[in-house]
């Protein structure tokens, strides 16, 4: 799946919605999940991170979720610093 956004705002339209989605989601047995999201590869490809850093342990590491924290900074950021 490609996303496909052509300004500023419907990137962070689209990154609104995404933490929408994901403020209350419970959590994936792996990380790989997370990595193949396509949400999560366009704000690797954007910051350069690797999509994993998305991601956050919980319940002693047997469960992995998205950082909602740290795609809300990233989404901050990019709202300040993109033309």
């Amino acid at each position: 799946m490609t996303i496909e956004l052509s300004s500023k705002e419907e990137l962070l339209n689209f990154l609104d919605e995404f933490i929408r989605e994901i403020s209350y989601h419970s959590g994936y047995r792996s990380i790989t999940t997370i990595m193949k999201n396509p949400a999560i590869l366009l704000l690797s490809q954007i910051t350069g991170f690797q999509p994993g850093y998305f991601g956050v342990h919980i319940n002693s590491g047997e469960y992995v979720k998205f950082d909602v924290e740290k795609i809300k900074g990233i989404r901050d950021i990019l709202a300040k610093q993109l033309p």
